[in-house]
């Protein structure tokens, strides 16, 4: 899915509460996901004990994995920033006159953000296919990571959601999108995988009662 394509994506009609499209951009190839919606921070919750390294040069790359998980979750949250920043120019381009020349200057404008985001999405695509090549020789030495990036447990969400007294919603992805309905008030949305770990960074997505958003997700 492209960056314009993600930028023109149809929004869901809004209801009393707010309606929230998830779109998942994933390209690990990952099926049996979920899209939860927190009502706090994720990355506030103690990351689980790193898993012993193995010996020699073996453990040698299970660290050079880590380091290129690390940074493929670092240049998605920057690709996830970008994209949101070009889906809001996109966004509001819609109440411009198409024939006037500020529109054209308005579009070149979104056509640099949109561009800047596919070339984060590269980079963040190079690391990923990185780590699934050590992933695929390192195998089981590597299945403490889950996947890249930060790693929580869904049942640590729940606890301290249960804990503020809400509760943290899913919805199942079907074709790579999943819709939420949410009451107002800011969420933290990340994708899960049916074993419970959350994969981080989450987004965060401000509900507007009665209104209607769509957000990307790795």
């Amino acid at each position: 899915m492209t960056i314009a394509a993600l930028a023109s994506a149809a929004i869901a009609c809004g209801d009393a509460n707010a309606t929230l499209v998830v779109l998942s951009d994933s390209t690990d190839g990952s099926a049996s996901r979920v899209v939860v919606a927190l009502p706090f921070d994720p990355a506030t919750l103690p990351p689980p004990p790193p898993a012993p390294l193995p010996a020699g040069r073996r453990g040698d790359s299970v660290r050079v994995a880590r380091t290129i998980g690390d940074s493929a979750a670092i240049a998605d949250t920057e690709f996830q920033r970008a994209l949101a920043t070009a889906n809001r120019a996109a966004r509001a381009m819609k109440s411009l006159d198409l024939r006037t020349l500020g529109y054209a200057a308005t579009f070149l404008s979104w056509q640099f953000l949109a561009d800047s985001a596919e070339a984060l999405r590269s980079r963040r695509d190079r690391f990923r296919v990185r780590f699934a090549v050590l992933s695929a020789r390192l195998g089981d030495a590597l299945a403490p990571l889950e996947g890249h990036g930060p790693i929580r447990r869904r049942a640590a969400a729940d606890s301290v959601a249960e804990s503020i007294g809400r509760a943290v919603l899913d919805s199942e992805l079907a074709g790579g999108v999943a819709r939420l309905d949410l009451d107002a008030g800011t969420w933290w949305i990340a994708t899960a995988s049916r074993d419970g770990a959350l994969r981080l960074p989450a987004v965060r997505a401000e509900a507007r009662s009665g209104g209607s958003d769509t957000v990307v997700v790795r």
